[in-house]
């Protein structure tokens, strides 16, 4: 769109918004009656009545923004087609890239660890002891330990007691020396010879 701006000698010389914004209003007497160009889109080009278009996905547009690639979407956060605001990375999920495209870029958290906050550039820690943890998990204690099984802190699934040890209760972290007389497997310890 054109606006006027009068000179000294009082001649209408007609100049364009200025990249980065546009109006489709008539008669502007001033470049800051222009608006800048809309979140998540772009004006490339002097003189625009309406934006370029959206932002390229992996990118995100602020206000003002002259480009389809203005900024690249940041760790942690993906940006669709025409985005305003990166969007984190959901719970259960991280990156440590950047121009991610859509949330199903976001890496699940990897097995044995938990990713419990949105936007995280890497898990946050490692399972409770007495739980596991399979891949995309966004709590530190999703799945209990079974009773005969063990899970050591960070466990990616629960694991038998190896012979001569047991454990007789659910969410245990490690397995128990079998007594002196008895026998054991992993849930149960009976008399006999161990």
């Amino acid at each position: 769109m054109l606006f006027f701006f009068l000179n000294n000698k009082g001649v209408a010389k007609p100049i364009g918004c200025p990249v980065g914004s546009y109006s489709a209003a008539e008669g502007l007497q001033a470049e800051y009656q222009c608006l800048n160009c809309t979140g998540g889109e772009f004006c490339n080009s002097t003189g625009k009545t309406t934006t370029s278009g959206p932002c390229e996905p992996g990118y995100f547009c602020p206000q003002g923004s002259t480009s389809p690639r203005e900024v690249v979407c940041s760790v942690g956060h993906y940006c669709l087609q025409g985005t305003f605001h990166p969007y984190q990375c959901p719970k259960g999920t991280y990156s440590n890239g950047t121009g991610l495209t859509d949330n199903t870029n976001c890496t699940p958290c990897r097995e044995g660890w938990y990713c419990d906050d949105t936007g995280l550039t890497e898990p946050k820690a490692e399972c409770d002891p007495g739980f596991y943890c399979p891949t995309g998990q966004n709590r530190s204690n999703p799945y209990q330990c079974p009773a005969g099984m063990h899970c050591p802190r960070g466990s990616p699934s629960s694991k038998s007691c190896p012979a001569g040890t047991f454990v007789d209760y659910p969410q245990a972290s490690q397995c128990h020396s079998c007594p002196a007389g008895y026998y054991c497997v992993p849930e149960l310890v009976t008399p006999g010879e161990n």
